[in-house]
C-alpha cells in the first residue's frame, strides 16, 4: 500500500517538474511544489 502511494507521489514529482521544465537540483528550491506535495500525501 504504501509502495503504491511512493509510486504516485515519484509520479506527480516527474509531472510537475516537466511542467515547470525544472531540474532535480531546483525542484528544492520551490517551497510550493514542496507543500503541494505534502497537502496530497495528508489527503
Amino acid at each position: 500500500m504504501f509502495s503504491i502511494l511512493l509510486k504516485g507521489v515519484t509520479l506527480y514529482f516527474l509531472v510537475i517538474l516537466l511542467l515547470l521544465g525544472f531540474g532535480p537540483d531546483d525542484m528544492w528550491k520551490q517551497p510550493v511544489i514542496i507543500v503541494i506535495v505534502r497537502k496530497r500525501l495528508k489527503k
